[in-house]
């Protein structure tokens, strides 16, 4: 780096630290999936353009800027949405290793130079060999889904979710599991981390034709706790296709997930549920699940839990 540069990154990190807006936030998202990162304003310029560009401050190359407030700016890869408040939220699709680096998001101020509010380290890992892979599965009306999904050690103690995705909103998820080895239920959605064996597994019972479409595994940290520097990281795309027919000739038993610490039986025959991690009962809901102990690899795929 020559010494005009040097001085631009200098002279840019004194300006920021001299109106104490800067914040910086360390991301890491998943190869093939998506990233949803928070960037911090100050409230004065909440009518003011919002941009987010690649590369250090002084030397940073424009990637989108947008006036909109309330609804979703897409340009090729890269999404932003400000709602006027204290931050905006920036998203960026089809993530690839190439795209790890450092990033601003600002504020333009007409006149001035652009104002750098957050800087963002992110780091994309293709550690789990998500890129480019789709996870496809046909089920019919009345079963039940489920998606084990594997993460990294940097989520560990995020929360984890399912979501489904629609083009112009995003992926929306309604409930999370933010404790390890803990079933949250919540209306058809059932949810369990196991932080040890890095995966979390995700229940989407009682299936219909409206069901039909991409859902993600996702993890969030920092997002819903008020932060300064959250951001959300979508894992493994799943392709469900969900059909009327409905399969008559297997008998009701119940079914066994397994992870590489235990094994989760599912029973939908009847209407109380029981969560038995080592034998101890935890709560109940519209699904008994069991834990028993198992000694198995880790299953990096998706079962078709069958309602009877």
């Amino acid at each position: 780096m020559d010494l005009s540069m040097r001085m631009l990154n200098l002279l840019a990190l004194v300006i920021c630290l001299y109106v104490g807006a800067c914040s910086s936030t360390n991301v890491v998202g998943y190869c093939g999936g998506s990233v949803s990162i928070k960037c911090e304003y100050e409230s004065r310029h909440g009518g003011r353009p919002k941009y987010f560009c690649q590369g250090e401050q002084g030397n940073c190359k424009e990637v989108i800027r947008t006036s909109i407030k309330n609804r979703w700016f897409t340009k090729d890869r890269y999404s932003l949405l400000d709602n006027g408040t204290h931050y905006f939220a920036v998203s960026i699709s089809g993530l690839q290793v190439t795209d790890s680096g450092k990033y601003q998001c600002g504020v333009s101020v007409r006149g001035e130079e652009p104002l750098v509010q957050t800087e963002v380290n992110l780091d994309i890992k293709n550690d789990l060999f998500t890129c480019g892979r789709t996870l496809v599965e046909t089920a019919h009306t009345n079963e039940a889904m489920n998606v084990t999904c594997p993460y990294l050690d940097a989520h560990v103690h995020a929360a984890k979710y399912l979501c489904k995705s629609f083009r112009s909103q995003g992926c929306n998820s309604r409930v999370s599991v933010r404790e390890d080895r803990t079933w949250v239920h919540s209306e058809r959605i059932s949810l369990f981390d196991d932080r040890r064996a890095r995966v979390f597994i995700a229940v989407l019972g009682a299936l219909a034709r409206l069901d039909r479409g991409n859902y993600w595994c996702g993890v969030e940290t920092g997002w819903e706790d008020g932060g300064e520097s959250g951001y959300k990281a979508l894992i493994q795309r799943v392709q469900l296709t969900v059909s009327d027919v409905p399969l008559t000739t297997i008998p009701p038993h119940p079914l066994q997930v397994t992870t590489g610490l235990s094994t989760i039986v599912h029973n939908f025959s009847t209407d109380s549920a029981t969560t038995q991690p080592n034998g101890r009962t935890e709560e109940k809901s519209h699904h008994p699940l069991f834990l028993l102990p198992a000694n198995c690899t880790i299953g990096y795929h998706i079962y078709v839990l069958l309602a009877h």
